[in-house]
């Protein structure tokens, strides 16, 4: 879960985006102020930031988040006039620096060293998901949706009847022949269901 912190809402807006793509979980804030109350609702593996920004820039963020968790990563975005400052946010706890503008492959590699996982293995990761993606194509085959409003009581189901729990995990609720009663098909929809 990455804390991602820029005054450039355009920029911003790019970069949560292409994280998100590659499998990160992003909460953004605007500014220094920000980013410190959103640091403070907790669970933050890693925070990037922008090193110069309104309402406390990045060293103060960097200040702020090693005192709270110094094992959180926190890798600063600059720009080639603020190198003067990287010496002290080394000083401070910072794990890496970006300098504007950067390709994603850079800041991806930055996110994987901090994690303690190799190019390799997040490659290897990848090829898992996707395997797992197949075989969930190949399990869903073997199902049909069917929206919730359309059972009605009294009538006997021609087909087991499933709940999807997860991508690959279903829970059987009914069998073949049996009914389905609309106590409990309201009971399923009050928690959400709505295919069976």
């Amino acid at each position: 879960r990455i804390l991602l912190v820029e005054d450039q809402d355009s920029f911003r807006t790019i970069l949560a985006k292409l994280l998100r793509e590659l499998g990160y979980d992003v909460v953004e804030g605007d500014n220094g102020m920000n980013a410190r109350h959103l640091f403070d609702l907790g669970g933050f593996h890693a925070v990037i930031s922008d090193l110069q920004m309104p309402y406390g820039g990045g060293l103060e963020l960097l200040r702020f988040v090693k005192e709270k968790d110094r094992h959180t990563h926190v890798i600063l975005m600059t720009g080639f006039q603020a190198i003067a400052e990287t010496q002290e946010a080394y000083e401070l706890g910072a794990e890496s620096f970006i300098t504007k503008p950067f390709k994603i492959k850079e800041i991806q590699t930055i996110l994987l060293e901090c994690f303690g996982r190799t190019q390799k293995k997040y490659e290897e990761e990848i090829n898992e998901l996707q395997k797992a993606k197949a075989a969930d194509t190949e399990l869903d085959s073997e199902f049909q949706r069917v929206a919730i409003d359309d059972f009605v009581s009294g009538q006997q189901m021609a087909y087991d009847i499933y709940i999807r729990l997860s991508a690959t995990k279903y829970v059987k609720i009914a069998d073949h022949g049996q009914d389905l009663s609309m106590d409990r098909v309201r009971a399923y929809k009050a928690k959400g269901i709505a295919f069976l």
